[in-house]
Protein backbone atom coordinates (compact mmCIF):
# COMPACT_ATOMS: atom_id res chain seq x y z
CA UNK A 1 0.00 0.00 0.00
CA UNK A 2 1.28 3.32 -0.68
CA UNK A 3 -0.66 6.23 1.00
CA UNK A 4 -0.50 9.81 2.02
CA UNK A 5 0.63 9.75 6.17
CA UNK A 6 -1.78 12.16 7.04
CA UNK A 7 -5.65 10.82 8.96
CA UNK A 8 -6.53 7.50 9.26
CA UNK A 9 -3.85 6.25 6.71
CA UNK A 10 -0.89 7.90 9.32
CA UNK A 11 -2.47 5.62 11.79
CA UNK A 12 -2.68 2.40 9.98
CA UNK A 13 0.30 1.89 7.25
CA UNK A 14 3.44 1.47 8.77
CA UNK A 15 6.50 1.81 6.60
CA UNK A 16 9.21 -0.56 9.38
CA UNK A 17 9.78 -3.48 6.89
CA UNK A 18 11.63 -5.27 8.91
CA UNK A 19 8.85 -5.73 11.55
CA UNK A 20 5.39 -7.65 11.66
CA UNK A 21 3.11 -4.57 11.05
CA UNK A 22 4.84 -3.57 8.22
CA UNK A 23 1.68 -3.08 5.26
CA UNK A 24 2.91 0.12 3.07
CA UNK A 25 4.35 2.95 2.80
CA UNK A 26 3.73 6.78 3.40
CA UNK A 27 4.05 9.87 1.84
CA UNK A 28 4.55 13.72 3.34
CA UNK A 29 1.22 15.50 2.50
CA UNK A 30 2.62 19.00 1.22
CA UNK A 31 -0.01 22.14 1.88
CA UNK A 32 -0.33 22.10 -1.37
CA UNK A 33 -1.26 19.33 -3.11
CA UNK A 34 -0.88 19.96 -7.42
CA UNK A 35 2.59 21.14 -6.75
CA UNK A 36 6.06 19.82 -7.58
CA UNK A 37 6.89 19.22 -4.57
CA UNK A 38 4.26 17.02 -3.73
CA UNK A 39 5.03 15.13 -6.72
CA UNK A 40 8.15 14.22 -5.81
CA UNK A 41 7.52 13.16 -2.83
CA UNK A 42 4.59 10.82 -4.21
CA UNK A 43 7.46 9.32 -6.66
CA UNK A 44 10.20 9.33 -4.49
CA UNK A 45 7.94 6.87 -2.02
CA UNK A 46 6.46 4.73 -5.25
CA UNK A 47 10.54 4.19 -6.26
CA UNK A 48 11.06 3.08 -2.54
CA UNK A 49 8.48 0.54 -2.25
CA UNK A 50 9.26 -0.78 -5.63
CA UNK A 51 12.90 -0.98 -4.70
CA UNK A 52 12.02 -2.61 -1.42
CA UNK A 53 9.62 -4.94 -2.84
CA UNK A 54 12.04 -6.13 -5.58
CA UNK A 55 14.66 -7.09 -2.45
CA UNK A 56 12.32 -9.65 -1.46
CA UNK A 57 11.94 -13.16 -1.94
CA UNK A 58 8.64 -14.36 -3.72
CA UNK A 59 8.04 -16.24 -0.01
CA UNK A 60 7.98 -12.65 1.90
CA UNK A 61 6.01 -10.81 -0.55
CA UNK A 62 3.46 -13.31 -0.14
CA UNK A 63 3.79 -13.48 3.45
CA UNK A 64 3.48 -9.25 3.57
CA UNK A 65 0.11 -9.88 1.28
CA UNK A 66 -1.38 -12.62 3.29
CA UNK A 67 -0.97 -10.46 6.65
CA UNK A 68 -2.17 -7.00 4.73
CA UNK A 69 -5.34 -9.05 3.44
CA UNK A 70 -5.70 -10.74 6.65
CA UNK A 71 -5.76 -7.28 8.82
CA UNK A 72 -7.75 -5.86 5.86
CA UNK A 73 -10.63 -8.12 6.28
CA UNK A 74 -10.65 -7.79 10.17
CA UNK A 75 -10.74 -4.46 9.59
CA UNK A 76 -13.11 -3.72 7.31
CA UNK A 77 -16.92 -2.05 7.74
CA UNK A 78 -17.94 -5.68 7.55
CA UNK A 79 -16.20 -7.64 9.46
CA UNK A 80 -17.47 -9.39 12.66
CA UNK A 81 -13.98 -9.76 13.40
CA UNK A 82 -13.23 -7.32 16.17
CA UNK A 83 -12.75 -7.28 19.75
CA UNK A 84 -16.24 -6.99 20.37
CA UNK A 85 -17.75 -9.27 17.79
CA UNK A 86 -19.60 -7.30 15.81
CA UNK A 87 -18.51 -5.03 12.13
CA UNK A 88 -17.87 -1.17 12.69
CA UNK A 89 -21.01 -0.77 10.41
CA UNK A 90 -23.00 -2.67 13.08
CA UNK A 91 -21.34 -0.57 15.67
CA UNK A 92 -22.15 2.90 14.02
CA UNK A 93 -25.65 1.85 13.67
CA UNK A 94 -26.30 0.39 17.14
CA UNK A 95 -24.75 4.31 17.98
CA UNK A 96 -26.89 5.60 15.63
CA UNK A 97 -30.13 4.35 17.05
CA UNK A 98 -29.26 4.93 20.82
CA UNK A 99 -28.87 8.59 19.84
CA UNK A 100 -31.75 8.68 18.20
CA UNK A 101 -33.95 7.79 20.94
CA UNK A 102 -31.52 9.34 23.64
CA UNK A 103 -33.14 12.56 21.25
CA UNK A 104 -36.26 11.42 21.70
CA UNK A 105 -36.30 10.96 25.46
CA UNK A 106 -34.76 14.86 26.14
CA UNK A 107 -36.92 17.48 27.26
CA UNK A 108 -36.62 20.75 26.78
CA UNK A 109 -35.46 22.98 29.75
CA UNK A 110 -37.83 26.31 30.09
CA UNK A 111 -35.56 29.01 31.58
CA UNK A 112 -36.86 30.46 35.23
CA UNK A 113 -37.84 33.72 35.27
CA UNK A 114 -36.53 35.70 38.26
Amino acid sequence: MIASGVGGFADTVFSNGEEDTFNGFTFKRHDQWDSPEQDAEIQKTIERALIYWDSLGVNKQQEIMRKVLQKARASGWTSPFNPQGISAISQYERVLETARLASKRRVELVPIST
